[in-house]
């Protein structure tokens, strides 16, 4: 649901860290803004991913978009839902809204250490962490994925994998980012 918090989890406070140029800045909890934004905490990346999802605005998947349209299931909810929560609601969406990154979803698919079920949630994570850092870089590839997340993020990858997998040569998940446990986190 959109209206109940997302729960955050270790991949989302990573992700929210890497949002700050530096150790400093990722340490405040910022919130939404101008384009020079201030890191997310955990749980507002996950909102963030959270609304990406369910609005289903990947502009690559231009097939499975709601018919209706995001603004009018935000108009929706504004006639039921407190003024801040519209506010926040149409604010997140303006920061998604911006110009973000060219992602190649088989480029993701090629990208060492990332679980097939989580591709498709690599891919929203990227869209919003480059919004919120300001870039719209090109991932047609492996290796610009890989360059991206390990080198202007400065390891994100690795950090995630870690995060990822309990024993990765044994191709052990930790629960929390199982098959089952993943699909179930886009709709608790």
């Amino acid at each position: 649901s959109l209206l109940r918090p997302a729960r955050p989890l270790g991949q989302h406070a990573l992700l929210a860290a890497a949002v700050a140029p530096d150790a400093a800045a990722a340490a405040r909890v910022g919130g939404l803004g101008d384009a020079d934004l201030e890191p997310a905490s955990a749980a507002e990346f996950a909102a963030l991913q959270r609304l990406w999802e369910l609005l289903k605005l990947d502009p690559a998947q231009a097939k499975r978009q709601l018919a209706v349209g995001p603004g009018f299931v935000l108009a929706l909810l504004g006639t039921r839902c407190a003024p801040s929560t519209v506010r926040r609601l149409e604010e997140q969406m303006r920061l998604l809204s911006a110009a973000g990154p060219r992602i190649n979803g088989k480029a993701v698919a090629e990208t060492e250490g990332v679980p097939p079920h989580l591709r498709g949630q690599l891919i929203s994570q990227l869209h919003v962490l480059c919004r919120l850092r300001g870039e719209a870089p090109e991932l047609s590839t492996a290796t610009q994925v890989h360059e991206y997340l390990e080198m202007r993020c400065r390891g994100l990858l690795t950090r995630m994998r870690a995060e990822w997998w309990r024993d990765e040569e044994a191709g052990e998940l930790r629960p929390e980012y199982g098959k089952q446990a993943s699909s179930r986190w886009l709709h608790e």
